[in-house]
């Protein structure tokens, strides 16, 4: 990896104790996470396909804006050959709707925020407002913080109470910008994409999910709350594994 590239994604020594891991070549899967938290939230689907040798990138955001965080995804696909497969959940849809990636890729919407032309974070959510309103505070700074005593209940009720501890403590705050802006492109019209629903997603409304979900091309419904990266890893590594070898 080069020292451009290793500023922008997460260490494999730091996420997975220094394993010296083989990938198997072909295509890369870049993992977006989403809002107030940061990439180790994606430590299980990583693993799961580097176990698979899939060359993983999972990018850190919290850039000041989403056109910042945008340009740092951007960066870490321009450095990889095409076609890749972008993975974003929950805001990191937003950050993956603005890529400029060629229709030999393909965007996967998990459980995530996928807008059109012109749409912000802030506008989706007050569309149909969700469970996630509940959580949304702001801290000393002025910077977006997600807290309450809901916070599990509505954003992983369906993991162990280990794991739901250990995804606390990758809360972080979020700069408010990030949530007024639209993405400067909308990929997934010249990008193939695909849409996963989880069925007991109490953080984004469904009627809000159901109408981001058609603009998709494939549209996939797991039984799982807004956060299967964490509830159902295996799920989320099959899919971008799948994936990956469809574009290979």
């Amino acid at each position: 990896m080069s020292r451009r590239l290793s500023r922008n994604v997460s260490h494999l020594g730091r996420h997975y104790g220094g394993r010296n891991l083989q990938y198997r070549g072909g295509v890369s899967i870049v993992l977006v996470h989403g809002r107030c938290l940061t990439g180790a939230v994606w430590d299980l689907v990583a693993e799961g396909l580097r176990g698979r040798g899939r060359r993983v990138e999972v990018v850190e955001l919290h850039r000041g804006s989403l056109l910042a965080d945008t340009a740092a995804v951007q960066e870490v696909v321009d450095l990889l050959e095409e076609p890749v497969v972008v993975c974003g959940w929950s805001y990191g849809g937003m950050v993956i709707t603005g890529l400029a990636v060629g229709p030999s890729s393909h965007l996967v919407y998990l459980c995530a925020l996928m807008p059109a032309e012109g749409e912000s974070a802030i506008e989706l959510g007050s569309r149909h407002p969700g469970g996630l309103a509940a959580l949304v505070d702001t801290d000393e700074a002025g910077d977006l913080v997600l807290r309450g005593d809901q916070l599990d209940e509505i954003l992983w009720p369906d993991v162990g109470s280990e794991t739901a501890a250990a995804a606390r403590t990758k809360l972080r705050s979020q700069a408010m910008q990030s949530f007024r802006e639209a993405p400067p492109r909308v990929a997934w019209r010249q990008t193939p994409s695909t849409y996963v629903v989880g069925r007991r997603d109490r953080a984004f409304h469904r009627h809000l999910v159901d109408e981001m979900a058609s603009r998709a091309a494939t549209v996939i419904e797991w039984d799982t709350s807004h956060s299967p990266l964490l509830s159902r890893p295996d799920l989320v590594v099959d899919l971008l594994a799948r994936t990956d070898a469809g574009l290979a």
